[in-house]
């Protein structure tokens, strides 16, 4: 997948319009036009574009790397907005795009990427035993203090 496809697609995976990304990156509509026609910018815009589509300018670039699939069923997303409403939805989404982005770069080393998933692994694990020691349990969607 080349440049110009993972700009657009990222700019409306986050729900940009042209004008809306030109805005955040400093530049023009026109501008993002031409990048997602093919027009590589240069290093510092690179960075800018990179940032607002929450991915590295390595990714951008390198024609190797596809996007990765979005894997998270549309059921579960519909779960998550019923029980937990609109925000919760879209954060949930948000994180999982954001985090298989990550994932998918080729700026970070896989090392580093190990190193991360563990962190976000021992961070999981232990709000599980912190719920279980405050309640005895871990809460549920059934259970009305989720928000604490």
């Amino acid at each position: 997948m080349n440049f110009a496809e993972k700009v657009k697609i990222l700019r409306k995976r986050y729900e940009l319009t042209q004008e809306e990304l030109a805005k955040q990156v400093g530049t023009s509509q026109r501008t993002i036009f031409t990048y997602e026609n093919g027009t590589i910018p240069r290093k510092a815009m690179l960075k800018k574009l990179a940032d607002c589509l929450y991915t590295t300018p390595e990714f951008l670039i390198d024609d190797e790397q596809d996007m990765p699939e979005d894997d998270l069923s549309e059921s579960y997303v519909e779960e998550m907005r019923e029980k937990h409403g609109e925000k919760a939805a879209a954060n949930l989404q948000n994180l999982y795009k954001q985090t298989a982005i990550f994932f998918a770069g080729g700026a970070i080393p896989q090392e580093d990427k190990d190193r991360f998933f563990e962190a976000i692994s021992s961070a999981y694990e232990k709000t599980r035993e912190t719920s279980l020691k405050k309640h005895g349990k871990v809460l549920d969607e059934g259970n009305d203090n989720n928000n604490e």
